[in-house]
């Protein structure tokens, strides 16, 4: 299941949907629609969140995305694309869409490091987005589908 979440910066003004990338289990990998990027992303995302440590009871990141192999392998994979003259892998990419994640959980502000410095929290994330339309997918399902859906679920369920 796909779970959106909101967020927003107290400076700035930015905000919107973010997500985890879920993991779809193709049954080989020819038939993985998204060409081996979404697992790459997955395998990004988890080693993100492997490499965050604990500093006066707010998250830091150990290393830097750059830093990361999996990092390097999303980008090569969609320089690839982009060779082949390949914009867009499909719906089922949209799957794997995380946006900027622009505060943490439960927070009502920009992410901050140890000094207390607002730190930029995209850190070059949307280079490494596999499914850069994801964020309208997103608004519009939070918009349109999301508003509605009670009632579509009671009008099926009445039939």
């Amino acid at each position: 299941m796909k779970e959106l979440r909101y967020r927003h910066a107290r400076k700035g003004g930015r905000e919107g949907l973010v997500s985890d990338p879920v993991p779809i289990k193709w049954k080989s990998k020819k038939t993985d629609l998204t060409r081996g990027l979404g697992p790459c992303a997955v395998s990004l995302f988890e080693a993100e969140k492997a490499v965050k440590l604990q500093i006066n009871g707010q998250e830091v990141d150990a290393v830097s995305r750059e830093g990361l192999w999996q990092n390097e392998r999303v980008l090569q994979g969609l320089r690839t694309m982009e060779e082949l003259g390949q914009d867009r892998l499909g719906f089922f990419a949209s799957f794997y869409y995380r946006g900027i994640d622009l505060s943490a959980p439960g927070s009502r502000g920009d992410d901050e490091n140890v000094d207390g410095a607002a730190v930029e929290s995209d850190n070059g994330l949307r280079d490494v987005e596999i499914y850069p339309d994801g964020s309208d997918l997103a608004n519009f399902l939070a918009e349109h589908l999301w508003e509605d859906a009670v009632d579509i679920y009671g009008k099926l369920r009445s039939k």
